[in-house]
């Protein structure tokens, strides 16, 4: 039986799910959350989406793989309802980007290492 090494761009990744509350500004009665809640959870890799016209907030799970902060506030406010600007759910989602790039870096890196298997970097 021959065993098919698959190509990286092939490779299936484990899904890594985080969750995270957004404040958003816009939503204003019960249907914007709702049209929101549609139009997010058609997004590639977003897993559930929760939202509060009441709180402002939106609260999603996506795949790290697959989507990041940055694709959520690109979406959010293509959608009409752009995160909150004031100075700390601004460095809350800064905070978010900062951990999901080193997330996604050690990700790479462990995938990589599983990759080589008993090999070394420098053998053949």
């Amino acid at each position: 039986m021959e065993v098919i090494q698959m190509q990286p761009e092939m490779r299936q990744h484990v899904p890594h799910p985080v969750t995270h509350t957004i404040s958003v500004a816009g939503m204003e009665a019960p249907m914007d959350a709702v049209n929101l809640i549609h139009r997010l959870s058609e997004l590639d890799g977003v897993l559930e989406v929760d939202a509060s016209w009441k709180t402002g907030a939106v609260t999603m799970t996506y795949d790290l793989w697959r989507v990041h902060v940055e694709d959520v506030e690109s979406a959010l406010v293509a959608l009409g309802f752009p995160p909150d600007d004031e100075f700390w759910p601004r460095m809350k989602l800064d905070w978010i980007e900062f951990h999901e790039h080193r997330a996604v870096h050690k990700m790479e890196e462990e995938e990589e290492i599983e990759r080589m298997g008993d090999r070394m970097p420098w053998d053949p």
